[in-house]
């Protein structure tokens, strides 16, 4: 579950791969993602206790700061909310997005607020 979708297989390969699954485009599961239900799936599947659909709603409209406040650090990216949810977001890609903005504010932070 864990893991990276690479649209081309001019991905390097790192120390840390353990492995690699090749499908073709008919393979390739593409569903429609819906606005979400509010059902709570995501946040009883979570093995961390966190508030998937929050925090990826937050990061959505760009606010990482609100996603901090919820502890998306804390995320292990499993993919168990993803798989869950009925309305087919992309939680785990939405919460890695907010990591990866969190991470860039705390180093301008660190460097002076450049």
């Amino acid at each position: 579950m864990g893991g990276i979708t690479v649209y081309t297989d001019e991905a390097p390969i790192v120390k840390n791969t353990t492995g690699i699954v090749v499908q073709t485009k008919e393979q390739v599961l593409r569903d429609v993602t819906s606005a979400c239900i509010h059902c709570a799936r995501c946040v009883d599947a979570c093995p961390v206790n966190l508030l998937p659909t929050r925090i990826a709603s937050y990061s959505d409209l760009g606010k990482y700061e609100e996603c901090e406040h919820l502890y998306a650090m804390n995320c292990i990216e499993c993919g168990s909310c993803a798989m869950v949810c009925p309305s087919k977001r992309h939680l785990v890609q939405l919460i890695r997005y907010s990591k990866l903005q969190i991470q860039n504010m705390c180093t301008a932070e660190a460097r002076g607020g450049d």
